[in-house]
Formats: structure tokens, sequence, C-alpha cells
């Protein structure tokens, strides 16, 4: 009873269910036909559903699977919805096994890049948020999980900082404890040249028990400008050479670069989102990441060469 009455809840919140009007009376009353699949989750992360309907592109397709679709103003959870609102038009969904997702309205291209950078954080262990591609009636939308539990808020741990001001950032890093975090993240971005890292996206996760950094989200504005102002920068400088020189003076991050970065490839990231999801990266996209890749593996395998490490970095 009580799950019943927390599903009646959550319907109602978002005009779904209305127990004065009779079931089926319009579309505000979607109890009876939830409840016959829903399986109650009573945190604010679960993972995609395993039976998904997957299309012949890669698309996740939603037509198909009950839920509850909410606007972002009214979202699930107003710091996530805050945090994530950008240019793009957004809303929430419940799955009808209890999966509160985001659906975020953008173009093609800028969902290829959150996918490819998704899989690259994943080669090189830095902690991403879970994304995929979805077809809600014929058009496409990045899908992302949810990545709070109950009780949980984001906030900007570098206001009013800008996240990309390497030595300012590093001292809140140093304080919140996740300065290896912040540099490898600051560093792939240079690597595929997201121009989007502004300080609000970096989230700490406050919560009743602990707090803890979110995982990366938000990684898909990407640019051919290598001056773009978002690019992280060092003593107001933001070429990609005198960035990674710099990183690289960290020796734990010369370790990570030696033993966990040659592990990721452009080539096989795309071949591995082909192979997962039967998702196609269209060429042009592959072309702007590849100019990219080039560009940083032989600034990288020169940084090595410089401190007499042997170059072994193959990113393209």
């Amino acid at each position: 009873m009580e799950k019943l009455d927390t599903i009646k809840k959550i319907l109602k919140n978002y005009n779904s269910y209305d127990e004065n009007s009779p079931i089926y009376s319009n579309s505000y009353n979607l109890f009876d036909q939830f409840i016959k699949t829903f399986t109650f989750n009573g945190t604010s992360y679960n993972p995609l559903p395993n039976n998904i309907t997957r299309l012949s592109n890669g698309r996740i397709l939603l037509d198909e699977i009950p839920f509850i679709k909410a606007n972002t103003k009214k979202g699930l959870n107003k710091s996530t919805s805050s945090t994530f609102i950008g240019r793009s038009k957004m809303f929430s969904i419940i799955l009808n096994n209890g999966s509160k997702i985001i659906l975020k309205d953008i173009p093609i291209y800028l969902i290829e890049y959150e996918l490819i950078i998704m899989y690259f954080l994943k080669m090189v262990q830095i902690p991403y948020a879970e994304q995929d591609i979805a077809t809600l009636n014929g058009k496409d939308y990045l899908l992302s999980n949810y990545f709070l539990s109950n009780k949980e808020i984001l906030k900007n741990p570098f206001a009013p900082y800008s996240a990309c001001d390497i030595s300012k950032g590093l001292k809140i890093a140093k304080e919140k404890k996740f300065e290896m975090f912040y540099l490898q993240t600051l560093f792939a971005d240079r690597i595929y040249g997201n121009a989007d890292r502004f300080s609000r996206n970096f989230a700490e996760i406050i919560g009743p028990y602990e707090n803890r950094m979110a995982p990366l989200f938000d990684n898909g504005e990407f640019a051919l400008l290598r001056q773009w102002h978002t690019f992280p920068e060092i003593d107001g400088c933001n070429k990609c050479d005198v960035v990674i020189n710099y990183l690289l003076k960290n020796e734990e991050m010369l370790n990570w670069v030696i033993h966990t970065l040659n592990s990721a490839n452009l080539y096989q990231i795309v071949e591995i989102l082909k192979k997962e999801k039967g998702f196609i990266v269209s060429s042009d996209t592959y072309r702007e990441f590849e100019l990219f890749f080039k560009d940083s593996e032989e600034i990288i395998n020169d940084d090595l060469k410089l401190k007499g490490k042997s170059p072994c970095i193959k990113l393209v």
C-alpha cells in the first residue's frame, strides 16, 4: 500500500494522476497503466533496464516503454535540472522500472560528442555520468541517468572562480580532496577539445551523510578554436602545449598518462560505440576529434621524451 501511495504521489506531482477522475478518462490518469509494469525504486538512481528496445541506428526506443514525463522546472530533482540547464531543452522521465532519467534535446552532432567523450573517460578511468541516445516520438535525445540519491543536491565548488583557471581551481580542488580528478579532467578536456568546462560543469554532491564529487557531465561543447575562452589555462595562457606540459609536471599525473592514457584510442572508441550501441559516428565528427587527438598525442609524447620517458601514447 505504501508503494502504491508513493507512485500515486509521483504521478500526481507530474499531473499524471487525479484521484477524482475515473481511470483512462483523459491523459492525466496513468496510474492503472503504469502500475502494471512499475517496479518501485526508493532512490533517485537506477540503471537503464537491460530489456530495452534498441533501433538499428543505435537509438533506444522510448515510445514503447511506459514512462512519466516532467518538465525541467518541475523535475525530479531541482538541483540536477538547474545544473544541466543550457541552451538545450530538457525534461525528466521515470521509466517503468523506476529509473529516473533526464532527456536532453540537442543536435545530433553534440550527441555524438557526448558519447565519444563518455567512452574516452571510461577508458582512462575518470568518473563520468552514464549516457545513451534515445528517440521519443521520432526525435533524437541524449539520455542521462540520475546520479543522485534521495536528499542529495549539487553544488558548484568553484563559485565564483572559473574552473578553467588551473592555479585558482587547484587550490579549491585540494581543499575538497579531489585534486587528481580535477587535473585529469582538464587534461582530458585538452585532448579532445572540450570547450565547455565552465565552473558549473564541475559539481559537488552534498548529501545527508557524506559529500563527494559528481561524475563528469555536460561534456559535449566542442570547438576547433584553440583560443576558446573556456579551455583550461595557466597564467592566462590556454595554448594546448603550455597547459599539457604544466599538468605533466605533476608526478602522479605523469604516471597516470603513462599507465592509463595509452589504453584510450579514438578509433577503438568509435568501434566499441558501434559494437555496444549500434551507433555509427559520422565521418565529419571523427575528423574533428582526430585533429585534436593527433595534436595532443604529439604534444604528450614530446613532453615524455623530454622527461626521459619512452613516447608511448597512441590516441588515433
